[in-house]
């Protein structure tokens, strides 16, 4: 089976050769870290970023609720025996990173008490909710805040920029999030609200994509764009200690060999197409990698988290994997499966399936048949 290597350069732990150490779901700008491989001959790196939230929608309905570098190692050498140990008492030697998975970030303390007070001098109107896992607010009612907000200024990016004044209540890092996708203030004309929804595509060098900010923004009487509401699912920026934990974990995580063998037994189920109901499959197929096949390794990783009580969230590391097969292994059956998709870089189609797979105990996450569309 061939395997394409790709590289994090801001890591430099993984090597392309037999005998390699590991670093680092969807994707985009501002992610690092991940796993290089390599087995048998290897193609021209390709880097696939995995997809990620899209950027900003618009609706006239309320939302709902909506998550470096390694430690060195190095050898300290003594010449004389007061310079062989600390004041701890340990001694010279490899400096190797610790990982406890997966990794729990406590919400911060006091986070709450800070968001109400912030709130209170902003809008004592307002009224806040509050989730206590995530430290951040899910919902903030009745503002009727004025936002700077230029006509030729982007929409998310004005807003943002007001968020950024108030870090109590909007711990966020603008650069995080899409805040530019082509609506400006200008565009701002009703005095009734509109929700105007991004998404956060990185957390720290890592992506992410869960996060979701809903604003709803309208005009005033007075000709302003005022803040009206605000509905989300986000955690904090990432905190330096929960940082280092993802880089450690990352830095110790299994050998390439094991997630290729991992990823080269799994089946992967798919749907075939044909009969006589338009789009309707008539039956299910099973794949598991065959030596002609080629495995790719994106080279972004991606955290991911949930809420686990106990105003904690919990965090851990995945990669995109692809798996191309062969044009000599395709089926009758995969030429009619959702595994197919048109080839983007020439006629005909490529046939594969992709997974994610946690880049620190090397477990399949999910797995999607077809690589870059949707059959029916």
């Amino acid at each position: 089976m061939r395997m394409e290597c790709l590289l994090a350069a801001a890591f430099a732990l993984v090597a392309c050769g037999d005998d390699v150490s590991v670093g680092g779901d969807e994707g985009t700008s501002g992610s690092t870290s991940g796993a290089g491989t390599s087995s048998g001959s290897v193609g021209p790196a390709t880097t696939d970023a995995a997809g990620t939230s899209t950027g900003e929608g618009t609706s006239t309905g309320e939302s709902d609720e909506t998550t470096s570098g390694a430690s060195s190692s190095g050898e300290e050498t003594s010449a004389d025996s007061s310079s062989g140990s600390d004041s701890s008492g340990s001694t010279g030697g490899p400096v190797l990173p610790e990982c406890d998975y997966p990794i729990v970030w406590d919400a911060a303390a006091g986070a709450l008490a800070a968001a109400q007070a912030e709130l209170d001098a902003i809008a004592p109107e307002a009224t806040l909710a509050w989730h206590e896992d995530r430290g951040t607010f899910s919902s903030l009612s009745n503002l009727d805040v004025v936002i700077d907000c230029p006509d030729d200024e982007p929409l998310l990016a004005a807003v943002f920029a007001y968020f950024e004044l108030h870090p109590d209540l909007f711990p966020v890092d603008a650069d995080e999030w899409f805040t530019d996708g082509g609506t400006t203030c200008a565009n701002v004309t009703s005095p009734t609200p509109n929700t105007y929804t991004t998404s956060r595509h990185s957390m720290g060098p890592w992506s992410v994509a869960r996060d979701v900010i809903a604003p709803r923004l309208y005009r005033n009487e007075d000709g302003d764009v005022a803040l009206s509401s605000v509905f989300a699912t986000f955690v904090p920026t990432l905190p330096e200690p929960i940082a280092q934990q993802v880089t450690d974990c990352i830095a110790t995580g299994p050998a390439a060999e094991l997630l290729e063998d991992t990823i080269g037994e799994e089946p992967f189920e798919y749907l075939i197409y044909g009969g006589p109901v338009f789009c309707g499959p008539s039956g299910m197929g099973t794949y598991v990698a065959q030596e002609e096949d080629e495995l790719v390794f994106s080279a972004d990783a991606q955290l991911s988290w949930y809420e686990s009580g106990g105003s904690t969230t919990t965090v851990s590391v995945a990669q995109r994997v692809e798996l191309i097969i062969d044009p000599s292994n395709v089926t009758d059956d995969l030429e009619a499966s959702n595994a197919a998709c048109p080839n983007p870089d020439g006629p005909g189609n490529i046939y594969g399936f992709a997974a994610f797979m946690d880049l620190v105990t090397a477990e399949v996450i999910n797995k999607v048949a077809g690589l870059g569309c949707i059959v029916c």
